[in-house]
């Protein structure tokens, strides 16, 4: 009995040895939400520049849906697409790029309205592993709070340490090669360009009648009280660093914004009167035929991505160019 009892913890302290260190080995990960981490060094690489810089902050519909070189051309700003999934919240992605801001910067937020309405403020279970491996002492200190949460942390870290041998056995066996060595998702590279958009295509387009979304009821009772407080916080750190933060519509369907006109012109008036920051146009702004959307009512085609950049663009740009008028 003793002996086997000997067997159990030497193998046990032998898998946490291996957990340990993989979990502390400069590898790459196998999965693409650790793109996150890439995007955020691409913040950190920008401020090196000392130039002027924009981030675009939001879910997957601005991951593919932007065409960040066309934003640089226009503004002449720098221009970092931190977009990725909606599941990584409101806040903590921005609040990481700010690290690396300075003064003068502009952040965009662009959410999801599924963000707002369901108050996905933090980051969702499936994601919190990625905010520790990009930022383990704010991780803990903002996602991993409760005894619940701690109790997560393990499995946590042993499926990030799992996703690092992915990354290593597709390092080893996919063309071209790509160093298993370093930060992140070890396909960035040949998924997303300088500027953090995706480099391709994501999504098929489908028929409307098919597109996830499609028929969409948004809530009619608004948005929770949180996500302004949220919001509003993430606004006032931002300005004391003398960042600006500017909140600005998704695109959605001409048909989903005219189902739910009701609900989203309250939005907006909602909006307008408890953020303490700037709002880029209406919810019409941004409305879209339906043959400018692929899979999602929030993921667009490559002629939808065009178009919406320049929307945007166009009001970005009025908006700079006053406020900077109104500084002189």
């Amino acid at each position: 009995m003793k002996n086997f009892f000997m067997k159990v913890v030497f193998f046990s302290v032998l898998v946490a040895l291996s957990f340990f260190l993989l979990s502390v080995a400069p590898l790459r990960y196998g999965y693409h939400f650790a793109s996150i981490i890439n995007k955020n060094d691409m913040v950190s690489e920008f401020a090196i520049r000392q130039e002027r810089l924009i981030v675009f902050s939001g879910g997957s519909g601005l991951w593919s849906g932007l065409d960040s070189s066309y934003v640089q051309k226009e503004t002449e700003y720098n221009v970092a697409n931190i977009g990725l999934f909606a599941g990584f919240g409101l806040t903590f992605a921005p609040m990481e790029a700010m690290r690396f801001m300075r003064a003068k910067d502009v952040l965009v937020l662009v959410p999801e309205y599924g963000l707002l309405y369901d108050a996905s403020i933090y980051p969702n279970k499936d994601v919190r592993k990625w905010c520790f491996a990009m930022s383990p002492r704010n991780a803990l200190k903002y996602l991993y709070k409760g005894w619940l949460d701690i109790g997560e942390l393990l499995p946590d870290v042993a499926s990030l340490c799992q996703y690092k041998i992915v990354g290593l056995a597709r390092a080893m066996f996919t063309r071209p090669f790509q160093s298993p060595f370093g930060r992140g998702y070890i396909n960035y590279s040949l998924r997303a360009n300088k500027f953090g958009d995706s480099k391709n295509q994501e999504f098929i387009s489908l028929a409307k009648e098919r597109i996830s979304g499609y028929g969409s009821i948004f809530p009619a009772d608004g948005i929770d009280p949180a996500v302004y407080m949220r919001l509003n916080d993430l606004a006032a750190t931002a300005r004391a660093r003398g960042i600006t933060v500017i909140l600005c519509f998704c695109a959605i369907p001409s048909e989903e914004y005219r189902r739910n006109q009701i609900q989203l012109d309250r939005l907006y008036i909602s909006l307008k009167k408890n953020l303490n920051m700037p709002i880029l146009g209406t919810p019409h702004d941004f409305t879209l035929d339906y043959r400018y959307f692929s899979n999602t009512i929030y993921h667009l085609t490559a002629e939808g991505k065009s178009v919406r950049t320049e929307k945007l663009t166009g009001l970005l740009n009025r908006y700079l160019k006053n406020s900077h008028a109104g500084a002189r």
